[in-house]
């Protein structure tokens, strides 16, 4: 949650019209673009794209030198979150540890997330120990037949690996008394599971989860078209979302269904209802250095091995992109390169333009 300074230099920046007056209230990092599955709808991974995301020379993880520095400077800038998560699996990063450990020791708020695979008591005792706040498990099936489905290519029995390393973190929490990382159980709803949420839920409680969130299928501007909810099924899916409340909330569960519930009546072209926000609040940060406005979007900002996070902030990469994206048809020339179906972004967009909507036609702008 910002503070009422944060939220006014925010204002301030967006009345300026592209200078950001706060640093972005929470960054994610990818610190590998390697991974071990083949998720069904991965723009990096699927077997129907074209493999590892780019990089810069032969890099696949990010030094824990530019991590330490990575940490000093959000920290200068007033950051206060960080979600390590993106390109690959988080805990394929060798140095994952160090890097929870590093963004605790500057006192950001931190998640991680992960397929669930790598999970064992070894490394559920070292999660507990590095102070990590939050832990998402990405599990976009509920039986092993759901898992050859959403993860084609990929043995069906890490769909047991991954519960079991669940349940292990769960356990330890308990024999600890640890009240953290607070254990969510996340994923898309697709063709092949979106009529098993009951089951997503019950899964959840049985593990020892602290709460379960649903998105949104990304079909990556319709490259996995065949793969998402079908359509003429998305009020039906929608209301049994709707009415699954009452039993997660009767578990004990936290949930995200407002979000989801609103994000799915939006539809995939969420962009056409709100101007782009992220940009003054968010930035993606990928293991080779290059900062990005969001993770659908590749145009680069900057690279951290040859600018300081600051400078690349409010430099006339993200100036101009600022620019772009608060107008319609701003929005209309970035969708050429970006990907904002689904945006993940929608609701801390509509937060910033509930306010800005009543300051923009003052300013002769269109918000």
């Amino acid at each position: 949650m910002a503070t009422l300074k944060e939220k006014v230099q925010l204002l301030r920046g967006l009345i300026d019209g592209e200078i950001a007056y706060t640093g972005p209230f929470y960054v994610q990092v990818n610190p590998t673009n390697l991974c071990n599955l083949q998720c069904q709808g991965c723009r990096y991974h699927s077997s129907k794209t074209r493999g590892l995301s780019p990089t810069v020379g032969d890099m696949r993880y990010m030094p824990l030198e530019l991590v330490e520095q990575l940490c000093e400077e959000l920290l200068a800038v007033g950051t206060r979150e960080a979600t390590i998560c993106g390109e690959g699996e988080s805990l394929l990063y060798p140095n994952w540890f160090d890097m929870v450990s590093a963004f605790k020791s500057a006192g950001l708020y931190v998640q991680l997330f992960t397929n669930g695979t790598l999970l064992d008591e070894s490394t559920a005792s070292l999660l507990l120990d590095s102070g990590l706040d939050v832990l998402n498990v990405s599990m976009w099936a509920t039986s092993s037949d759901e898992y050859a489905k959403c993860y084609p290519g990929t043995d069906p029995v890490n769909f047991g690996k991954a519960l079991d390393g669940i349940e292990a973190v769960t356990r330890l929490k308990a024999e600890r008394q640890a009240r953290r990382p607070t254990v969510i159980l996340t994923g898309p709803l697709n063709r092949h599971n979106y009529k098993s949420i009951a089951r997503r839920i019950s899964l959840a409680h049985e593990r020892g989860c602290n709460g379960v969130r649903f998105a949104p299928f990304m079909d990556m501007g319709g490259e996995f078209a065949s793969d998402a909810v079908p359509l003429e099924e998305t009020d039906t899916m929608c209301e049994e979302l709707a009415d699954s409340k009452t039993l997660i909330e009767s578990l004990s569960l936290s949930h995200n269904l407002d979000e989801a519930l609103l994000r799915f009546g939006l539809g995939r072209e969420v962009w056409r209802h709100v101007p782009c926000y992220a940009c003054w609040f968010y930035a993606h940060i990928s293991f080779d250095g290059q900062v990005r406005p969001c993770g659908s979007c590749p145009i680069p900002m900057g690279n951290l091995n040859e600018s300081s996070f600051e400078s690349i902030w409010n430099g006339p990469e993200y100036r101009a992109f600022r620019a772009n994206g608060r107008t319609s048809s701003g929005l209309v020339s970035l969708q050429q390169q970006c990907d904002c179906s689904w945006c993940c972004h929608y609701k801390d967009s509509y937060k910033v333009q509930r306010i800005y909507r009543w300051i923009a036609p003052l300013l002769g702008r269109i918000a």
